[in-house]
């Protein structure tokens, strides 16, 4: 629990970046090589409209990181109680970003 308390901050600090790079590689690999989104959620919001993809994927992102934060300060990882607030985050979080 130290642990994780320790470097929760330089955990999900990474996680954020990553999912940022995603976006740009992502962003900057569509419009410029005309590839095309394997994911098809993904695919339908940049269909929608690049703000569409950028909301989904950073909201989800922040809704995932503040469901952590929020279980690391309650003390909540504890394993009795780690269902109540990491599995939703992480499931929540798979359906929305990875989809389909």
């Amino acid at each position: 629990m130290a642990l994780l308390k320790k470097y929760s901050v330089v955990l999900l600090t990474i996680f954020a970046l990553a999912i940022f790079i995603d976006a740009a590689v992502t962003y900057f690999a569509l419009q410029y090589t005309g590839g095309i989104e394997a994911n098809p959620t993904c695919d339908f919001l940049i269909k929608a409209g690049w703000g569409w993809f950028f909301a989904v994927k950073f909201g989800t992102a922040a809704a995932f990181i503040g469901l952590i934060v929020h279980a690391i300060r309650r003390n909540a990882i504890a394993p009795k109680r780690i269902n109540l607030f990491v599995n939703p985050a992480c499931y929540g979080f798979l359906i929305v970003y990875v989809g389909g």
